[in-house]
């Protein structure tokens, strides 16, 4: 078993933190906790998330009121797991996940231009298969 003393800290003394729906599995946010953070989030089972003024809030947008169900470490000590059951939407979009939108490579080919061929814009989606080829 770990404790917070096994938590490798950043220069700045934060640990990113994975915010991770205890039911569903989806990764709800990406966040960021101090030692004290992480401290009142082990005895009180809410997360206080650390925000750029140094304060702590309670949710990654400050007004979700979440639920700790499991606080996992990575392997390496380098980020931190906290699975939650949410109050409402995560995101400051009022969305239930920070992660909604999906990210494409837009590349701009550009043909000779002529009566008859124009720019022309591709998308090209990532994929694990091509990932793993890289």
């Amino acid at each position: 078993m770990k404790s917070i003393n096994d938590v490798v800290w950043d220069p700045a003394g934060l640990a990113p933190v994975i915010v991770q729906d205890a039911g569903s599995g989806a990764v709800l946010a990406l966040a960021k906790m101090d030692r004290p953070g992480l401290a009142v989030t082990l005895a009180t089972g809410r997360p206080a998330y650390w925000k750029a003024e140094g304060e702590h809030t309670a949710g990654c947008a400050g007004h979700t009121l979440q639920m700790i169900t499991a606080v996992r470490l990575a392997c390496d000590g380098r980020a931190i797991l906290l699975r939650v059951q949410s109050a409402g939407p995560v995101c400051r979009t009022g969305s239930p996940t920070c992660f909604e939108e999906t990210l494409t490579a837009e590349i701009a080919t550009r043909r000779r231009r002529d009566a008859s061929r124009l720019a022309q814009d591709a998308v090209v989606q990532w994929s694990a298969e091509a990932a793993e080829g890289a």
